[in-house]
């Protein structure tokens, strides 16, 4: 059965800076996204602001299901209760989607096993990302993870080149959990990433690889 058919599901829209589920909410519902952009963020105990995810609509249903993970963990794949969420969702851009009871959402894993293999993919690249950012810092290497973050969130331009989604320095700043101004001097540096209005692009994917994959750069 189709997701969008299953009892309660409700097609709305969602105006950007929404924040569909809260940080320390149990998690009832998800929301499953078919135009426009998620963020994912962590409010720290010093009130900072950190960027864990960007989800954007996406032909991969497993990967564009906002807030699925909070539904499990501590035994709620058994009790079906969810669980409290560890971030905020908020809409980075005005989005259309389907909310959905977390009631057809236990229905619907229980009835297509194969969702939850792709799921499970999903986590595992999410978790990969973590792991990333965290040995980013622990080696001085933020600069190499911001190649990361400019490839991953790129698309193709037709001419080799890519433009970037989070346009922002702001937003890269709270994935890498640095401030903006070590975003700036880092892309400043970048001579093979330039901006055009409210777009970044990168201008030489070969040599944003090199330094993705390590190549140290001075940015200081």
């Amino acid at each position: 059965m189709d997701l969008t058919n299953l009892p309660g599901v409700r097609f709305t829209t969602i105006k950007k800076g929404t924040v569909f589920i809260k940080q320390g909410e149990r998690v009832d519902h998800i929301f499953y996204l078919t135009s426009g952009y998620f963020y994912r963020i962590m409010t720290t105990v010093k009130g900072d602001e950190v960027i864990y995810g960007l989800k954007s609509a996406s032909e991969d249903l497993s990967k564009c299901l906002i807030g699925i993970f909070s539904l499990f963990g501590n035994g709620s794949s058994r009790t079906h209760e969810g669980r409290l969420s560890s971030s905020d969702f908020v809409a980075m851009t005005d989005c259309e989607g389907y909310v959905i009871p977390k009631e057809s959402v236990y229905t619907y894993l229980a009835d297509n096993p194969e969702m939850m293999l792709l799921l499970l993919d999903v986590l595992a690249d999410e978790y990969a990302r973590l792991i990333k950012n965290y040995q980013a810092h622990q080696e001085q290497s933020v600069a190499n993870r911001l190649c990361q973050l400019l490839l991953e969130h790129s698309t193709p331009n037709g001419d080799n080149t890519k433009r970037l989604v989070v346009v922002k320095n702001v937003d890269l700043a709270g994935f890498l959990g640095v401030h903006k101004v070590t975003v700036a001097r880092i892309i400043k540096a970048l001579e093979i990433v330039e901006r055009d209005g409210s777009s970044l692009y990168i201008t030489d994917v070969p040599g944003i690889e090199r330094y993705a994959n390590g190549a140290y750069l001075e940015y200081h």
